[in-house]
């Protein structure tokens, strides 16, 4: 059997007046199985090309977060490190005779310990969103979070390098619209640039300045 064929057509039924008065219409068949193919091809070839838009987005993501590795275990380490030494100084309170008698000494500790583990729970939750928010959300976010949030991933590389890093904020409070994920791995890029650029030139050391003023229009 042949391969059935299919077809797209337009109908159209003009109406008019013959030349008995009588009202007639005249039918006109225009095909447009050519348009409709070339239409079909070009959606799947832009759906195509979103979708390798987004795997490339998120190849850039997965090659920011594979540099950011040992960052990251650097951030989470440190409040770790914190947590343990002071769980273990409420462990050798509470093997005391009397405990209650370092109870001030106890708290302080219990309260260092949960302000280091909400520190690794938000590290965690800022990997998450980076990797998972959708691109194409935009929301209101704040610039000088986001540039803090942005910070977080280079501070390590900047005390290695002895970096410097400055940070003015013009505005009272400096809100825009955007995908926050985008503009903050955009931040992060530009940050290990001038890192590598300062390094390569300075051997590091040196000043990172970020400066947030607005604009009249």
């Amino acid at each position: 059997d042949e391969p059935e064929t299919e077809y797209h057509a337009v109908l159209k039924a003009i109406p008019f007046t013959d030349s008995t008065g009588k009202m007639q219409f005249a039918i006109i068949f225009h095909d447009i199985s050519v348009e409709k193919n070339l239409h079909d091809k070009y959606r799947l070839q832009l759906e195509e090309l979103k979708k390798t838009h987004s795997q490339i987005l998120q190849a850039d993501k997965l090659t920011t977060l594979g540099e950011m590795t040992a960052n990251i275990s650097h951030e989470i380490n440190n409040p770790l490190t914190i947590a343990s030494g002071h769980i273990e100084i409420i462990d050798s309170y509470l093997a005391m005779d009397k405990p209650l008698s370092q109870i001030d000494q106890i708290k302080s500790s219990s309260k260092t310990v949960v302000e280091s583990l909400q520190r690794i729970d938000q590290i965690i939750k800022n990997m998450k969103d980076f990797l998972y928010q959708s691109e194409d959300l935009k929301e209101y976010c704040d610039l000088e979070t986001l540039i803090d949030a942005a910070k977080e991933w280079v501070t390590p590389a900047l005390e290695k390098k002895k970096i410097q890093f400055n940070k003015k904020i013009g505005v009272s409070r400096p809100v825009i619209l955007a995908n926050r994920i985008k503009l903050e791995q955009v931040l992060i890029n530009l940050f290990k640039n001038s890192i590598d650029a300062l390094d390569s030139q300075n051997k590091g050391e040196g000043i990172i300045s970020v400066e947030v003023e607005q604009t009249e229009g």
